[in-house]
């Protein structure tokens, strides 16, 4: 026979107070419209699941803030399939932020100093040419 279990968790619905985040649940719609400080409050947890880290990577209600997105970056259970294109998405300055950060892996890292060198020789001009960006007047 089945035994009842004595863990409240074990049966519980899939909520942000035991660290899974269910987006897609119609009994969660309200979830799928997290404000920027409840990403951020669940982003700051850390034991929240890769799957809920990545529903909200997915989630464009939240993916508009920057702030999210950096923490999304740097946490260390965001999946790969997530991260990595998350890169192109974020300023110079929090590339670095990314690639010194201690609790990211190092292929992100990796991309991310990458994305840095890329994204430096777009905004140079090219070897021989004139600089045409001018000085202003003053």
């Amino acid at each position: 026979m089945d035994k009842p279990s004595h863990n409240p968790n074990e049966n519980a619905e899939a909520t942000p107070e035991n660290g899974e985040l269910v987006l897609g649940d119609p009994v969660n719609a309200a979830a799928s419209e997290l404000s920027e400080d409840q990403a951020l409050g669940l982003l700051k947890r850390a034991d929240v699941t890769a799957s809920s880290l990545a529903q909200l990577g997915r989630n464009p209600s939240v993916t508009n803030s920057h702030k999210v997105l950096l923490a999304l970056a740097t946490h260390h259970r965001t999946p790969r399939h997530i991260t990595i294109p998350l890169l192109r998405r974020l300023f110079t300055f929090d590339l670095m932020q990314v690639a010194l950060a201690p609790t990211v892996a190092a292929d992100v890292k990796r991309a991310a100093e990458e994305q840095i060198l890329t994204g430096w020789s777009r905004s140079r001009p090219a070897k021989g040419s004139r600089w045409r960006g001018g000085l202003p007047a003053g």
